[in-house]
């Protein structure tokens, strides 16, 4: 799916805006902000996984505050991973990505889902780590200014542009949304106080991973 840079959808809502950013863009956008408060993280907890039942397996990845993403297998050996969270989330990886990020550790007997396939227990490991940055005010209003202006610069100015100009000192919009494009084409949710991250000694990807499932799987890396 082909989706602009960056775009704004106004879904017939005056309080609700969208601002949705290529995956690359964003990364681009972020840079400074991954380079002056970013923090290494390790994953620590393990996860459950298998392999896909078949090409266009569909799957919802909801955490404890609603839908984040959706994406289809798109590979016979693709892994459906459930983090062992309280949503207990799942998410599509390929082959490649998930082998480079998690090592086998045992087959789990009586753990199914609800077709009766059973997961196996997995690690991460230690090579895999994320650069993290929290979201806060800050980085959206940035966001939201850095949208502007590639508006101004394209002239493509509309109503809906005299509320971003006054988001900071007028506080017009009640609620805005922001997504990123997935390395799969698809939407993916990010809020204030999530973490946004980008996979370290792996193709450049960033992505959301919700506040509390961040602390229910992750921990900061310690300087050496």
């Amino acid at each position: 799916m082909e989706i602009p840079s960056n775009i704004i959808n106004n879904n017939n809502n005056h309080d609700t805006l969208e601002i949705i950013f290529e995956n690359t863009l964003l990364i681009n956008l972020l840079n400074k902000y991954f380079n002056k408060n970013g923090l290494i993280y390790y994953k620590f907890k393990h996860v459950y996984a298998r392999q896909t039942r078949f090409v266009g397996e569909f799957i919802e990845t909801i955490t404890n505050d609603g839908l984040e993403t959706k994406n289809s297998t798109k590979s016979t050996t693709d892994y459906i991973v459930k983090n062992r969270t309280a949503a207990n989330e799942q998410y599509i990886l390929s082959n490649h990505d998930f082998n480079d990020r998690y090592e086998w550790v045992e087959d789990v007997r009586g753990i199914q889902d609800s077709a009766g396939f059973e997961w196996s227990l997995y690690k991460p490991k230690s090579t895999s780590q994320i650069k993290a940055i929290k979201v806060n005010k800050k980085i959206l209003i940035y966001l939201i200014n850095q949208h502007q202006q590639e508006q101004q610069q394209q002239k493509k100015r509309n109503c809906l542009l005299h509320f971003i100009n006054n988001i900071k000192l007028k506080n017009k919009l009640k609620k805005y949304k922001f997504y990123l494009i997935a390395q799969w084409g698809e939407k993916m949710v990010f809020k204030e106080n999530d973490f946004l991250v980008v996979p370290i000694n792996l193709t450049p990807n960033i992505y959301r991973i919700a506040n509390k499932e961040f602390f229910e799987t992750y921990k900061k890396q310690k300087n050496k």
